[in-house]
């Protein structure tokens, strides 16, 4: 997951309690004696370097998943050195299973990669993510024609958001057929650490809604550039996805 010049590192909890403490909050480890050295993660924390399968039997749903990155930079011609940790942020979760008036609904839990420019700039992505919707154990088809509403389910989208309060210029989300919901991006600038929250709203045809989210998590420029992954809750029934 790491690239020239940048370091990733990972944190989950199978209850989605964020990290709390120094020990696991590594934008605090910058005078640590071996900070310099490569793949750094401090002692008795539980952070990896690689990301974590919220589908194993240690977490599933409810779990959530954070990212934290470091890049290696050099001022006025010094050695290059590692800069501290950005704060965790959100990167994946699971959503908590349940059935509400016997409709289940799951999503494929896509993993979409993006690539920015040195400068944090991405110029061109698009992928989609397909949500699946059952009724006491029958596939419920998509439509995207309101007058197919009281046999189909329906798909639409709320408000783009960047984590820094940022325009949203250049990023789109639509319903497709299938299900899905693509997500694109034409000639985004500034996205460096920054997050994407794309709302999603599942229509069921018993006229009640579920809600979920798609997150651009984790992206970060560096020489060259490199891909970052795009995750949704992987079943989205009683509640919101992320509350």
């Amino acid at each position: 997951m790491d690239g020239d010049g940048v370091e990733y590192i990972f944190y989950a909890d199978p209850g989605g309690v964020a990290p709390i403490g120094n020990i696991n909050r590594p934008e605090t480890w910058t005078n640590d004696e071996d900070f310099q050295e490569p793949e750094y993660i401090r002692a008795g924390s539980d952070w990896v370097d690689e990301p974590i399968d919220l589908g194993s039997a240690e977490y599933g749903p409810g779990s959530k998943q954070w990212v934290s990155v470091r890049k290696k930079t050099s001022v006025e011609g010094d050695t290059p050195a590692w800069q501290a940790y950005s704060p965790p942020a959100l990167w994946s979760g699971v959503g908590v299973d349940g059935v509400v008036n016997g409709y289940t609904i799951s999503s494929n839990n896509a993993t979409m990669l993006v690539t920015t420019d040195p400068t944090g700039k991405v110029s061109s992505f698009t992928d989609s993510n397909t949500y699946e919707v059952f009724h006491n154990g029958a596939r419920v088809e998509y439509t995207s024609d309101p007058s197919q509403s009281s046999t189909h389910f329906m798909l639409s989208v709320g408000t783009i958001s960047r984590s820094d309060g940022g325009v949203t210029t250049g990023i789109t989300a639509a319903p497709a057929s299938g299900g899905r919901i693509v997500v694109t991006l034409s000639n985004v600038p500034n996205l460096d650490n920054v997050s994407i929250s794309v709302p999603v709203v599942i229509h069921l045809p018993d006229e009640t809604t579920r809600n979920s989210k798609i997150t651009v998590a984790g992206l970060a420029a560096s020489e060259g550039g490199y891909a970052v992954s795009l995750y949704v809750s992987s079943s989205v029934v009683k509640t919101d996805y992320y509350e």
